[in-house]
């Protein structure tokens, strides 16, 4: 009988600590019910590190093991990346790559260019042509015809990124500088900025201000509304903005040296990890 006296309330309790259980998981997932799209990352900007991709409605991780590297999803193309493949130590290829071929007959990749110490590979948006670092010079590729442009006005950036079809983002001296291809005008685009990331579409800017490594700053180019988060003790070091603006891919540091990568609820700050226990410096979130 006694027996039988403490097994009810412990069946209760019990009952009552799943169901906490079960609010808490609810709620800390709700966070992420908006998530879509496809999100790719990778270790280091080498040959043969693996490229994830990651399905954040659905938590399916896919790992594609190859020899290139520098990737980004295809802006005109989501289900393509352009990547860099090494021939040798100076001489390397941009291969345009499908992720997931659709048929056996459709190639894995093309070609699009052979050159000499490349860096940096960009489809441009609404324009059938690539844009890439060559021998320090930042040059435009039309892909049918083989035309090759340098652009000399602006140098060689260590990072840049196309806002429309004629108009790209670089850093210099602290600042975000837009230029303009056609006309060839260079203004400051937004000042006082150690990293920053233009989200897939376009529609989305993060940046880091210096001396401030704990803190991204979403910036919505439509509306022009902001959102800061701020991760306490966390260092993040490398992010980039989904492209419905509502969270945001980063790879984080804590003071014991731990880095992950994560998705973080740009609203509710609130952190799903991704990939624990990995530094990884290339990140993208295609639509």
């Amino acid at each position: 009988m006694k027996r039988n006296r403490w097994l009810l309330p412990a069946i209760f309790l019990l009952a009552i600590v799943g169901g906490l259980m079960f609010f808490f998981t609810a709620v800390r997932d709700r966070n992420f019910d908006e998530v879509s799209g496809e999100i790719a990352f990778m270790q280091s900007n080498k040959p043969l590190d693996p490229l994830t991709i990651y399905d954040p409605k659905n938590k399916d991780t896919m790992e594609i093991q190859d020899t290139f590297y520098s990737p980004s999803y295809n802006v005109n193309n989501s289900a393509h990346i352009i990547a860099l493949v090494n021939e040798n130590e100076q001489r390397q290829h941009i291969y345009e790559i499908a992720i997931r071929p659709g048929s056996p007959s459709e190639p894995n990749r093309v070609l699009l260019y052979t050159g000499d110490n490349i860096k940096l590979p960009r489809i441009i948006p609404g324009n059938n042509a690539v844009s890439f670092i060559e021998r320090g010079k930042l040059c435009i590729l039309d892909i049918k015809s083989k035309r090759r442009t340098e652009v000399t006005s602006i140098g060689s950036p260590y990072e840049y990124d196309w806002l429309t079809a004629n108009k790209l983002l670089f850093h210099e001296n602290g600042s975000v500088m837009i230029y303009d291809v056609t006309t060839e005008n260079k203004a400051v685009f937004r000042e006082n900025i150690d990293a920053w990331s233009l989200s897939f579409n376009k529609k989305h800017f993060a940046y880091r201000a210096p001396n401030d490594i704990s803190t991204v700053h979403l910036e919505h180019l439509d509306s022009g509304e902001k959102d800061e988060i701020t991760l306490p003790d966390q260092s993040i070091l490398h992010f980039r903005p989904s492209p419905d603006g509502n969270y945001l891919l980063a790879t984080i540091s804590s003071p014991v040296g731990r880095s992950d990568v994560v998705i973080v609820n740009a609203k509710t700050l609130k952190m799903r990890v991704i990939n624990p226990s990995m530094l990884a410096t290339i990140l993208d979130w295609r639509e």
